[in-house]
């Protein structure tokens, strides 16, 4: 019974020494994350390079505005997208839709004071609705594996990041063939800065 004691009493010791050595110290408080947001906020124009991950082969520049609030949102062209489906009316429908606007939360990883910030992306699903005799609903789902970082200097505001489709939903049915490069494979990695 004394064994048993001492062995419960053990685990309750090392499960409360085990939570208090697991606390997360490096997360940011409130008050930093809102700061961290603050000093994002603005409109950054740049270009986005389209890059095949397989091959290393940039497939596309353009572009484009990624403007950062609470969250990030990213105009995103999708004919980079449109030449890796063999489906041509697939490929046809995001060819005429030509943009779409991503939305993505951040997880801010690291900061150097005000002028550094590392911070990972979770971008929403994008849905174009289509149906009822219109064109077919096509979702992009998107990875989360992707960070960015932003920078300030010379009195600018910098930011770079990289979102990358893993799927293409055609009507409800996973779009099984995307041609080479195949799902998050192909890595959209913009860079911009204020004007």
């Amino acid at each position: 019974m004394k064994t048993r004691c001492l062995l419960v009493g053990a685990m309750l010791l090392s499960l409360c020494c085990f939570m208090s050595c697991n606390k997360d110290e490096d997360l940011f408080s409130r008050d930093e994350i809102q700061r961290f947001l603050f000093n994002m906020k603005d409109d950054y124009y740049g270009t986005v390079e389209v890059i095949c991950r397989k091959d290393s082969l940039t497939l596309d520049t353009l572009k484009t505005v990624a403007r950062s609030r609470d969250s990030l949102m990213f105009i995103m062209p999708l004919e980079p997208i449109a030449k890796m489906v063999s489906d041509k009316s697939v490929a046809q429908r995001l060819c005429d839709i030509g943009e779409i606007t991503v939305t993505a939360g951040y997880e801010f990883l690291n900061a150097t004071g005000e002028t550094y910030t590392n911070f990972r992306l979770y971008p929403e699903d994008a849905i174009i609705y289509g149906g009822l005799g219109a064109p077919p609903t096509i979702r992009i789902v998107f990875s989360s594996l992707y960070d960015g970082r932003y920078e300030y200097y010379n009195q600018k505001n910098y930011i770079s990041f990289n979102i990358a489709p893993a799927e293409l939903w055609v009507n409800g049915e996973k779009y099984e063939t995307f041609q080479v490069p195949y799902a998050d494979k192909i890595v959209y990695h913009f860079e911009g800065e204020t004007k």
